[in-house]
């Protein structure tokens, strides 16, 4: 049984005090970076790596989301969520990391742009070696509304049609649109990065096939996502 005490929770978890904070906007819509965010992200990413289960998100029935995923108790983040908490106030936080690879399976075509059907989003950067990022996009079919709120407003929900997709089971993509998707931004990676943008946005995985190969490296982020869904 492995125990984890306050002590190395608040060492491993210590805020940068000189991270660089900058904004972002693209076509009218607004990103913010939080850069250098960790004081130690070396031992962060060990911690996380070392202290919770790692699953398939297909052994979970959760199809939508490719890779394999930690779900983390906001428990074991508390320093951290008091930091997001600083921007988000009411946030009620939900936490889980996305450990990807270009090699991984595609299910129900889970490459395709999704929606995190809330207001925000938290995506923090812990590999080292970053390619690509979170690529957004926006649809003819939605009035090419970068946001899913129109969509949703006109009766439209996503995990709906994704349920009605074929079950297939293919080579991960990286896609960069077609004649229903135009892909209009793709947000970089770096190494503890904090992103933070809305999670209403058409946004995928940036990831091509012949990066982060499955036993060399993952496409490895911690993702909060605000349960809170308010504007």
């Amino acid at each position: 049984m492995k125990y984890i005490d306050r002590e190395t929770l608040e060492y491993v978890q210590e805020i940068n005090p000189r991270m660089e904070i900058s904004e972002e906007i693209v076509e009218g819509v607004r990103f913010i970076h939080f850069d250098n965010f960790l004081l130690r992200p070396d031992e962060f990413t060990q911690f996380l790596q070392e202290s919770f289960p790692v699953g398939s998100s297909a052994e979970w029935d959760i199809d939508q989301a490719p890779g394999k995923r930690q779900w983390i108790p906001s428990v074991w983040l508390l320093p951290i969520e008091r930091e997001y908490k600083k921007y988000v106030p009411n946030g009620f936080f939900n936490y889980g990391t996305n450990i990807y690879n270009g090699d991984m399976a595609a299910r129900r075509q889970n490459y395709l742009p999704h929606t995190d059907e809330c207001q925000n989003v938290f995506s923090m950067w812990l590999t080292k070696e970053c390619h690509g990022g979170t690529a957004f996009y926006r649809s003819p079919r939605f009035g090419n509304d970068p946001s899913a709120r129109t969509a949703y407003g006109g009766g439209y929900d996503f995990f709906r049609e994704f349920l009605e997709r074929p079950r297939t089971v293919e080579p991960w993509q990286c896609f960069k649109g077609d004649d229903n998707w135009e892909m209009w931004h793709v947000m970089e990676m770096k190494y503890n990065r904090v992103s933070w943008y809305d999670g209403w946005l058409w946004h995928a995985a940036y990831i091509e096939p012949e990066w982060y190969k499955t036993g060399e490296m993952d496409r490895y982020a911690l993702m909060c996502v605000d349960l809170n869904n308010y504007d």
